[in-house]
């Protein structure tokens, strides 16, 4: 009866797909899911700054071409010498 045990294990062993470096260098469990939490903070976080940054890239171009515009409006205003006729009413 051992004896046939001993050979059931190493059938087992020559057919199965693994071999003894296998057994011993494997990877990591994929069950492991430690960080995984972390993983996906981190990424949001990251989306959030991307979008961020998107976002007060639009503010920053829109309040440059606001000042940019009234700035040429005082220019043009200047230059000609007299205010608009809104200016002096309340």
């Amino acid at each position: 009866m051992l004896l046939l045990k001993a050979w059931e294990v190493k059938l087992t062993r020559l057919f199965s797909n693994k071999t003894a470096a296998d057994s011993q260098c494997r990877g990591p469990d994929p069950r492991n899911e430690s960080g995984q939490g972390l993983v996906e903070y981190l990424l949001i976080v990251g989306l959030i700054v991307v979008a961020a940054s998107q976002v007060s890239r639009k503010f920053i171009y829109t309040l440059d071409r606001l000042v940019l515009r009234v700035g040429a409006d005082l220019e043009r205003d200047l230059k000609s010498g007299r205010a608009p006729l809104g200016v002096w009413s309340n």
